[in-house]
């Protein structure tokens, strides 16, 4: 069985919008009842750890396809980060104690 890496991002996007909602970063307050909000909050929740353990075994499995942002200048663009970034802990790295 394999999985479009286009279905996991979407979903993935989706459930970071479930979670912002869960953790407070989009608020409803003043959209909706008052009454509603604690209730879509507490959905969100829900539904927010329920795709996130879907969406990591999606993650799992292989897939004969690209997903939506590999190309060969994003990757270009990801390695040259992830080799910044490597830098900085290797020459930003704080020294032994002082005296």
């Amino acid at each position: 069985m394999t999985i479009d890496p286009k279905v996991s991002f979407y979903f993935g996007v989706w459930t970071s919008i479930l979670l912002l909602i869960a953790s407070g970063g989009i608020s409803f307050d003043g959209v909706l009842p008052a009454a509603y909000v604690p209730l879509i909050t507490k959905w969100c929740a829900i539904l927010g750890a329920v795709n996130s353990t879907i969406l990591t075994a999606a993650n799992g499995y292989s897939s004969s396809k690209t997903g939506p942002l590999a190309s060969s200048a994003t990757a270009a663009v990801v390695n040259v980060l992830l080799a910044a970034f490597a830098l900085s802990l290797i020459f930003l790295a704080p020294s032994g104690a002082h005296a």
